[in-house]
């Protein structure tokens, strides 16, 4: 899997975009994928901790729009 970010800063905050090339995550787990060992389907690799991490590390703000 490759990772690629881009970084800017729009109406004064920090934007962090990060795009992969895996299987992208299907409609109905949308609102779940941030919970904690949430993985989206049976094909995921890993322990379902790494978006919650991501959402715990950015202070559970709400501002993340999931795009």
């Amino acid at each position: 899997m490759r990772f690629f970010y881009a970084l800017s800063i729009e109406n004064r905050q920090l934007v962090i975009n990060v795009i992969d090339n895996g299987t992208g995550i299907p409609p109905y787990a949308i609102d779940r994928i941030s919970n904690m060992f949430y993985r989206g389907s049976e094909k995921s690799i890993g322990n379902g901790l790494g978006l919650f991490m991501v959402k715990k590390a950015l202070g559970d703000t709400g501002r993340h729009d999931g795009n």
